[in-house]
């Protein structure tokens, strides 16, 4: 409300802006270095509010007769499919880390071995791990792709003292898919070796 207050804004329109986003983003998370764009009318009303969280997502609100209309932007996204591989020395996490990608690889790889894995207690230095998986780019503003982290592991292998594990994304319908082994049985059981999400 200071930023646009500083730049001639009403009151009113302020309000409108942050009620209307109200929805789909709490500007309390608002952080330097984020943008906006306000275009008004020659009556000082709102025609359209941008706002910029980060190169890949931004919200909109729009006046559309008497009532404010919110959005959230996302740019399409691009999909590569890579492959990852390493030895684990201290933990799944670090790992993965130190191979230059997200520990979100690391969170999900150790959600689909969690049936027969322990992550907690089982990891030994030496593990090996294996990851066919997509990568998720975005245009930024300036319209150059951005690797923004990565989307579906498609297969995966862990081989270490726990035993040799492999698995398989396999979608039997539009959007419907699971994780099965080499033989076609699912990777799920009736017990998870680590209750809880594995994560730092």
């Amino acid at each position: 409300s200071q930023a646009l207050s500083r730049n001639g804004v009403s009151g009113s329109v302020v309000y409108g802006i942050t009620n209307a986003m109200g929805r789909l983003y709490d500007f309390r998370k608002a952080r330097p270095g984020q943008r906006y764009h306000v275009e008004l009318d020659r009556q000082g009303e709102l025609v359209a509010f941008h706002y910029q969280t980060s190169d890949v997502e931004s919200y909109s609100v729009s006046r559309e007769g008497q009532a404010f209309v919110s959005r959230h932007e996302e740019p399409p996204t691009h999909v590569e499919v890579a492959r990852i591989a390493g030895v684990v020395s201290s933990n799944l996490h670090d790992a993965i880390m130190g191979l230059g990608e997200s520990p979100q690889l690391a969170a999900d790889l150790a959600d689909i071995f969690a049936w027969d894995i322990d992550f907690s207690h089982s990891l030994r230095a030496g593990d090996a791990f294996r990851v066919l998986y997509e990568r998720v780019y975005r245009a930024g503003a300036d319209g150059r792709e951005r690797y923004v982290g990565p989307g579906r592991i498609l297969a995966a292998r862990y081989t270490g003292a726990s035993g040799d594990h492999a698995a398989v994304y396999f979608e039997s319908g539009q959007g419907r898919g699971a994780y099965y082994r080499p033989d076609g049985s699912s990777v799920e059981r009736n017990f998870l070796m680590t209750p809880v999400r594995n994560s730092r």
